[in-house]
């Protein structure tokens, strides 16, 4: 059902995508808009739809990405019913995630629609995004040079409610009435966050860039590590099995190569993700390497 709401052939403004897909179930069903925004955030998340700058939404190209043996990941805007039809191949599904058997056949009809088989670290572009360090706060600080003031940056009606990534007691929090800070977000009237990075004020009254999505995921990680407040993830083993809890989204990248080893716990909260024990190693050493994450056993 989400794949068919939100494939798109042409780039569309998201707000506008979104409220077009309410009016058409409407008459059929009643549904939430904020479940249809959070089906279609968690399809951009997977890479089945692509969201680009100026909060635009386009299709994604059918990508494969290789797994163990001949098990591989599809990414595609198409639905389902019509990839097993491109590809000539039964496509299994678990959640979204949509998995086939690469076989020569699956090869010759990914070729024939101009796909493209990717290795899981071409696909998750560890080697394109920066680490959460020092180095990436520097460039973000750098970029600040010739910023203007943001007390023209408005919602639709009013001026938007900012509140800053600060240290709260124990835990990192965003807060109305932090002070000396550069992360800023605040809730977008035409549908969720805006993200700033400032001079250190509310971007209501300091120079301020809008910062993209991801990068206020990464300067968060880069802001908890250089405070010397590193975000702790959670590990339960039992047996051959983990659970890894994580505080807040991943960074696409990061998140990218988590989902090709764990997958989401639907019977535990959210940022909770099963995966073999044998792979936990790798995943926390990429995590703590990346990201600055320190992590607990419980």
């Amino acid at each position: 059902f989400a794949e068919s709401l939100f494939t798109t052939r042409a780039p569309t403004p998201r707000a506008a995508t979104l409220e077009r897909m309410h009016r058409l179930v409407a008459p059929i069903a009643v549904i939430d808009p904020e479940l249809l925004a959070r089906t279609c955030e968690a399809l951009v998340r997977e890479g089945d739809l692509v969201l680009a700058a100026g909060g635009v939404l386009a299709a994604t190209p059918i990508r494969v990405v290789r797994l163990a043996g001949e098990v591989a990941r599809v990414v595609s805007s198409l639905p389902t019913h019509d990839l097993r039809v491109a590809l000539g191949v039964d496509v299994a599904r678990r959640g979204l995630v949509r998995q086939v058997v690469y076989t020569e056949t699956c090869e010759a009809a990914l070729a024939a629609l101009g796909g493209v088989a990717l290795t899981p670290a071409q696909w998750a572009g560890l080697d394109r995004a920066p680490l959460a360090d020092d180095d990436f706060l520097l460039r973000l600080n750098q970029r600040l040079t010739g910023s203007l003031s943001s007390s023209g940056l408005r919602g639709r009606d009013e001026p938007l409610e900012w509140r800053g990534w600060t240290w709260h007691e124990t835990r990192g929090a965003w807060r109305r009435d932090a002070v000396d800070t550069p992360l800023w977000r605040a809730q977008s009237t035409w549908g969720g966050f805006v993200s700033a990075w400032s001079a250190g004020a509310s971007p209501a009254t300091a120079p301020y860039f809008e910062l993209a999505p991801d990068d206020a995921l990464r300067a968060r990680f880069a802001l908890a590590r250089r405070q010397g407040h590193p975000l702790t993830l959670s590990v339960h083993t039992d047996g051959d099995a983990a659970l890894l809890t994580i505080p807040g989204w991943l960074p696409r990248a990061e998140y990218r190569w988590l989902s090709l080893h764990a997958t989401p716990a639907r019977d535990a909260a959210p940022g909770c993700w099963h995966l073999p024990a044998a792979a936990l190693p790798g995943v926390l050493d990429l995590l703590r390497q990346r990201l600055g994450v320190t992590v607990e056993e419980t």
